[in-house]
């Protein structure tokens, strides 16, 4: 049975992957803070993963496979997994990067793995910190490396104000407003990036590879929310709203940045094309946003702008 080391496990796309793992056959140990519910079956570490001597600690005799960071998110992570990581049976390390590093405001979508990558207006140092991450697992970690850059997930347990925004919305009867540019988004399900996970650990594929992840098609604004609508089974109210000529941040009052996050997913779709019907990934997003409701903490700021909004409109 190979060993997988899964850095960030129980949260979202960590823990669907690290289902993803078991279902699989694989031994699967997470290292995460320890603050949520562990997977059944895996072996936890609990340590943070910014204290250099506790990973030493917590990874010194441990032999692994293969190591999958879902909550790298720097380069200093990057780092200290690297000196901290028994690296003598490692095969493969994969990095789940993001669509955060193309330089939206220089390059056209669909971006492209070979294009370049640089500063994007609308995600700031998360994105740049992406990408001198994955500087640090190409040059210091030995074996296969493989990089993921994926566009908005969705799925159970998505705890982001996404897809729940909306439902929330088409609960309460509010109508939501979205950017008169109506950006496309490209959106992927947790089970096609834990499948591409999976994919990418069974197959050879080079010392460095980077894949975007997504759905072959885009979709806008408008359809997204649309498709929300039918997945849930409750029409939606809509209103384009013009942020830009207003000097407003889209996210003051929508999900996503103003921009078209479009990816290329042409060589993924070689390894592992994603395989989830759109709608009927909502409605097991719908399903467990209705079990959860509860749970999901709205923004406060974001109600007042959207009241504000709808007077001017």
């Amino acid at each position: 049975m190979e060993q997988v080391l899964v850095l960030g496990g129980s949260y979202f796309i960590g823990r669907r992957i690290v289902e993803a793992l078991l279902e699989a056959g694989y031994g699967v140990t997470t290292l995460n803070r320890g603050s949520r519910p562990a997977v059944p079956g895996v072996s936890e570490i609990h340590c943070n993963r910014e204290d250099a001597e506790a990973m030493k600690a917590a990874l010194a005799g441990r032999q692994f496979d293969a190591a999958v960071d879902v909550s790298g998110l720097n380069a200093r992570h990057a780092e200290i997994l690297c000196e901290a990581l028994p690296v003598e049976r490692l095969r493969k390390l994969v990095f789940i990067s993001s669509s955060a590093v193309y330089p939206a405001a220089e390059a056209r979508p669909p971006f492209s793995e070979e294009g370049l990558t640089g500063p994007n207006p609308y995600w700031g140092n998360y994105g740049l910190n992406k990408i001198e991450a994955e500087k640090v697992y190409a040059a210091q970690m030995p074996g296969q490396k493989i990089f993921f850059r994926p566009p908005y997930l969705y799925g159970p347990r998505n705890y982001a104000q996404r897809e729940s925004f909306v439902f929330a919305h088409l609960l309460d009867g509010r109508p939501l407003i979205l950017p008169a540019s109506n950006p496309q988004l490209q959106f992927l399900h947790t089970d096609d990036q834990a499948a591409a996970v999976l994919a990418a650990l069974r197959q050879d594929t080079g010392p460095l590879s980077v894949f975007n992840t997504g759905n072959a098609q885009a979709v806008t604004a408008s359809e997204w929310v649309a498709a929300c609508a039918e997945a849930a089974g409750i029409p939606a109210k809509t209103v384009f709203y013009d942020s830009l000529a207003a000097g407003r941040d889209a996210r003051d009052f929508f999900p996503f940045p103003e921009y078209d996050n479009v990816l290329d997913v042409r060589k993924i779709a070689a390894l592992c094309p994603a395989k989830v019907d759109f709608i009927e990934g909502l409605k097991e997003s719908f399903a467990w946003f209705m079990a959860r409701r509860s749970e999901i903490q709205f923004k406060e700021q974001v109600a007042q702008n959207e009241q504000e909004i709808l007077k001017t409109i």
